[in-house]
């Protein structure tokens, strides 16, 4: 095992952890009362704002002085801008990806503010099954170069798939909320006779 593995390891446990209780905060404050609740797209807005400045003025600097094979270091940022301002394909391809970003953190604050953060990340869970079905399809309608093929150890793959999509579905069935029934406010008839002959 190289010495860089368990690091690696643990940033990555580390970095899930942080998400979860990015998930669980989100969802109570999509959820407050009292006035302080806040729109979905309006949330998204404000981390991508956040998310911006942190990796302009924190992540990319420090990345560039970590050692990596991207040019000797971690991140090129300069590099990277050059490939986008000397290809057009690279530019839309940046452009189609934060915009298909941006409509993917919505629908999932969408599903933390009607059900829970738990949906969310059960439904998240399933883009694997999706990933999966289109690499096998690429594999044997498109080329044997890319994708993946069906073996053995798919069986295995499908079995793991079917018990997540199941536990997706018996949780949303057990779990999701129902509306509130509002009490009928039944009008009595009287009321409205004794209006009328005051008039």
């Amino acid at each position: 095992m190289h010495c860089t593995e368990p690091l690696q390891s643990a940033v990555s446990q580390v970095g899930s952890a942080l998400n979860s209780v990015q998930n669980v905060l989100e969802e109570k404050i999509l959820k407050a009362t009292g006035g302080a609740e806040i729109d979905p797209l309006e949330l998204v807005g404000w981390e991508g704002v956040f998310g911006c400045i942190l990796t302009a003025f924190l992540v990319l600097p420090i990345a560039q002085h970590i050692p990596g094979s991207d040019c000797g270091q971690a991140e090129n940022t300069l590099d990277s801008l050059k490939q986008m301002g000397k290809s057009q394909l690279v530019t839309w391809l940046m452009i189609v990806y934060a915009l298909a970003l941006m409509a993917f953190n919505y629908t999932s604050q969408m599903v933390s503010k009607h059900l829970s953060a738990v949906h969310r990340n059960l439904i998240s869970t399933c883009r694997t099954v999706l990933i999966w079905v289109i690499d096998i399809f690429i594999y044997y309608v498109f080329t044997h170069a890319l994708g993946e093929a069906w073996d053995i150890p798919s069986w295995l793959q499908l079995l793991g798939f079917a018990i997540i999509l199941g536990g997706t579905r018996l949780y949303g069935m057990k779990n999701t909320p129902t509306a509130e029934k509002k009490p009928v406010v039944q009008e009595d008839p009287q009321v409205e006779v004794v209006q009328d002959h005051h008039l």
